[in-house]
């Protein structure tokens, strides 16, 4: 008996175009979703980082009789020459210069929590493209830095905070400016326009609101959460303007203490949004 042989017939070039065309639609439907979800992981993952330095920044108050780390500042011309800002020690209208790299650097808020946070991973969020390269205590820039401390909240002690829940003290920065420029700040100032968002944009000016277009924050009490960036600027609490007016330090601004010469009432053109409340 002869066998027949079965005929094998392969694909047609008009059948394997007709494959890869369904391929790339099912591509393009699914490509947004994907992105979408992968961003949502980075948003989740860059809150769980506030939330642990939230966590420690809670320990470090602890251990410093409820007061919060100070606000320090050095220039680039003379980076061994680092002033602190001080209100417990009474010199915020006269800082105290510290000199010496290492033990000015070791002051900078994010290596005052190193202790406690016990990782230099969680001081990047996994969004941030272009994450500030920071000095560590050694004065070495060893540390990628997504965050930025609230300069209204700096050095208060927690009975000077009516609002804990509602004082901002870690939020997201970015690392690029609109001009092209490094931003390699260690604080944000809602009364130098920090939170002013373009218009074309809808970015902030420092502050990172990278995650559909909020920004996660930390809080005094410890808590994180994401707010968007049109209810913090909405707030005087979130801002850190009723601090400014509380608390000021000699260069802050709002239009009720004397010498405020910044009184733009469109924070979106560049003014002092810490201008725009009124206080008790």
């Amino acid at each position: 008996m002869k066998l027949i042989k079965p005929l094998c017939r392969g694909f047609t070039l008009v059948e394997l175009l007709v494959v890869l065309a369904i391929i790339a639609v099912l591509a393009a439907l699914l490509y947004p979703v994907f992105a979408q979800a992968r961003m949502k992981a980075q948003q989740t993952q860059c809150l769980s980082n506030q939330f642990q330095l939230g966590l420690a920044m809670q320990m470090y108050v602890q251990d410093y009789d409820d007061r919060l780390f100070p606000c320090v500042r050095w220039t680039a011309k003379d980076p061994n020459n680092v002033t602190v800002f001080s209100r417990a020690l009474g010199t915020d209208i006269n800082p105290q210069p510290i000199s010496g790299s290492a033990g000015g650097f070791a002051l900078l808020w994010y290596n005052l929590m190193q202790p406690y946070a016990h990782s230099t991973q969680i001081f990047r969020c996994p969004a941030d493209g272009h994450p500030t390269l920071s000095p560590n205590s050694s004065g070495r820039s060893l540390i990628a830095r997504s965050y930025v401390a609230m300069r209204p909240v700096e050095d208060l002690a927690l009975p000077q905070i009516d609002k804990p829940a509602l004082s901002m003290v870690l939020t997201e920065k970015w690392g690029i400016a609109a001009n092209g420029e490094a931003i390699s700040d260690c604080w944000v100032e809602p009364f130098n326009g920090d939170f002013n968002v373009a218009v074309a944009t809808g970015k902030m000016a420092l502050a990172g609101n990278r995650h559909d277009g909020g920004l996660n924050c930390t809080f005094f009490d410890g808590h994180a959460k994401w707010l968007s960036a049109a209810v913090i600027n909405r707030s005087k609490d979130l801002t850190g303007c009723t601090l400014v007016h509380e608390y000021p330090w000699n260069d802050m601004c709002d239009k009720s203490l004397p010498g405020c010469t910044n009184t733009a009432d469109d924070p979106t053109a560049g003014g002092n949004v810490c201008n725009l409340f009124t206080y008790p």
